[in-house]
């Protein structure tokens, strides 16, 4: 439990949660229209991935 708790202090959860609506909207933008669910998977891995990876 408690590294859960250092995880969501490193991430910033809330910060995440407010950064995906605008990661989605590039996506729409980008594509012209719905890009389908493999793309929507695709952006999300690689807008979540590097999170909980501090930069060196």
């Amino acid at each position: 439990m408690k590294r859960l708790g250092l995880y969501l202090e490193l991430v910033r959860f809330e910060h995440t949660l407010f950064a995906l609506p605008f990661a989605y909207a590039g996506m729409l933008l980008a594509a012209g229209g719905w890009p389908g669910w493999p793309t929507f998977l695709l952006v999300t891995l690689a807008w979540w991935g590097p999170g909980p990876w501090p930069w060196p």
